[in-house]
């Protein structure tokens, strides 16, 4: 029992641990769910000036991510 709680365990922090980001040259995006295809925004590149436009969608290395929180 004790082996399979330590599996489970890793299996998860290795799951969390490897969180992907990317950066499309003023957003960064964190993939907070890689089955569904969900990314975050994390963080701007530099000091925006003008609106900003964060979109619905994402396209990172050809996979179409979903942005569902900022």
């Amino acid at each position: 029992m004790k082996k399979e709680y330590l599996l489970a365990l890793l299996c998860l922090c290795f799951k969390y641990g490897q969180a992907q980001t990317f950066n499309d040259g003023t957003l960064s995006y964190i993939v907070i769910d890689s089955e569904n295809k969900y990314v975050s925004v994390e963080k701007y590149n530099s000091c925006p000036t003008g609106a900003l436009i964060i979109p619905e969608t994402v396209n990172i290395e050809d996979i179409i991510y979903t942005i569902t929180s900022i």
